[in-house]
């Protein structure tokens, strides 16, 4: 029987009675409309289509053609964005022939030059900013700062807004919960500080709104670890931009908040609010 069904699949590709493979929902599209389309996307899916569609059709080879390049190309994207030097040597042995290739040797070079660094995790640095601007994640925030040399010490990726920042000298860092940062090993950082305590007598504190055990998720600007919450509430008020903040009491961090804010529950957070 599987031979009667193949040589039937024969006889109607040869007389070109049917060209569509009947179980396929192929559209209104004709051969030649969806061959057009499938060429000129970039779309991995669309060659698929045209090909079950097709399959013996006038243009099943240049489409099966578009469609490789386009798998090679994803590899290669793929293989470029790796900081495994392993995997992209072996793609380079295995693909000597592909353009890629030589791509993947520069990514190679780039890796064994690049920097050392200490990663912190939840902590944004401050200093003198070089460059800002978005990229995907903090391994590519990472590269970028390698690729300016000596001129970037450490960079900064926020992963909320996928915001990378490059600095040419440091100055501290502070905790922030959606910051990964890399400082470039043998640069000298300070440790995040707390804001200093205020002199006596204490100046008059803004009207605020004050709320236990709430938290105002969103809006950070600033962050400082191991205060008090009078010190929280304190540096608020000396920030003119400053709206409002959250003190997390069993981890002592401070947020201050100048943007918009949903209030939520969160036992242990003390939350104060301008008016």
């Amino acid at each position: 029987m599987m031979w009667v069904a193949l040589l039937a699949v024969a006889m109607v590709s040869s007389s070109g009675v049917a060209h569509a493979v009947a179980a396929e929902d192929c559209g209104s599209l004709s051969e030649s409309e969806l061959r057009q389309t499938a060429i000129k996307s970039d779309d991995v899916a669309i060659s698929d289509r045209y090909l079950r569609c097709f399959p013996y059709g006038d243009g099943a080879t240049p489409v099966r053609e578009h469609r490789l390049r386009l798998v090679e190309q994803g590899q290669c994207a793929d293989v470029l964005r790796s900081r495994d030097i392993n995997v992209l040597r072996r793609y380079v042995v295995t693909n000597a022939a592909n353009p890629c290739a030589a791509l993947a040797v520069n990514r190679i070079e780039q890796l064994e030059s690049a920097f050392a660094y200490d990663s912190f995790n939840g902590s944004e640095l401050k200093g003198r900013l070089l460059q800002a601007g978005t990229i995907d994640d903090a391994a590519a925030c990472e590269d970028y700062c390698n690729g300016l040399d000596d001129q970037c010490v450490g960079y900064t990726f926020l992963k909320q807004t996928r915001a990378c920042q490059l600095y040419g000298a440091l100055e501290g860092r502070f905790v922030r919960g959606d910051a990964v940062s890399g400082v470039r090993q043998g640069t000298r950082i300070r440790p995040a500080t707390a804001p200093p305590a205020p002199a006596n007598p204490s100046p008059p504190l803004r009207t605020t709104k004050f709320y236990e055990h709430i938290d105002l998720n969103g809006g950070d600007f600033r962050s400082y670890a191991g205060i008090t919450y009078s010190q929280c509430r304190q540096a608020c008020d000396q920030q003119g931009m400053c709206l409002g903040f959250t003190y997390n009491a069993p981890s002592r961090v401070c947020f201050l908040k100048n943007g918009n804010v949903s209030p939520r529950r969160f036992n242990g957070a003390y939350s104060g609010i301008k008016e």
